[in-house]
């Protein structure tokens, strides 16, 4: 029985090594990292409602000599998803290469938001003092693009009739910038 002891031990033992010989032949599993994945943060949507306030420079032609006009204005936006209804008061002043005086309007606007851009038409009054013919009929509009977080630029057109019905009319270009509070 000795000899069968020993087969028996013997085949045991090779049992027993065998999971472990080819557990060392077997390469380990590498189980790779998820990815890194970088998300850029959000650009913040240019907020169109509110207060603002700002300065403007414009250029006018008509039958008689060129104007230029500069002012300060502020204003009130209100918006609707996309659409933007908003008045804005303006006071400053005018010179015709010649003459000179003051200024005073309100103006009503509408518009539609691109996002940090704003394309609006407008209507209102302008006073122009003291000129003999100093009531004037105003429509316009133009583009207006946000910079930043609460600054935005913009350009457009102008053109103005005096309420007189022999008035004079003429066209003009502006641009200027605002500062929106609160937004």
């Amino acid at each position: 029985m000795t000899v069968i002891k020993r087969i028996l031990v013997a085949a045991a033992a090779a049992l027993l090594a065998a999971p472990a010989a080819l557990a060392a032949d077997i390469a380990p599993v590498v189980v790779p990292a998820p990815p890194v994945v970088v998300v850029p943060a959000p650009v913040p949507v240019f907020d169109w409602s509110g207060v603002y306030a700002g300065t403007r420079g414009a250029y006018f032609v008509c039958d008689g000599p060129c104007w230029i006009n500069a002012d300060g204005h502020a204003g009130y936006n209100f918006t609707a998803g996309r659409f933007l209804a908003g008045v804005e008061l303006s006071a400053g002043y005018w010179n015709n290469f010649g003459a000179s005086g003051w200024l005073a309007g309100f103006t009503a606007r509408t518009g539609v938001v691109f996002g940090r851009v704003l394309a609006y038409a407008k209507a209102g009054f302008t006073v122009y003092g003291p000129l003999p013919v100093d009531d004037w009929f105003a429509l316009g509009g133009g583009i207006e693009v946000g910079l930043g977080h609460a600054v935005s630029v913009f350009t457009g057109f102008t053109a103005e009739r005096s309420i007189d019905p022999d008035g004079i009319f003429f066209m003009g270009v502006e641009a200027g910038v605002n500062v929106h509070f609160g937004n």
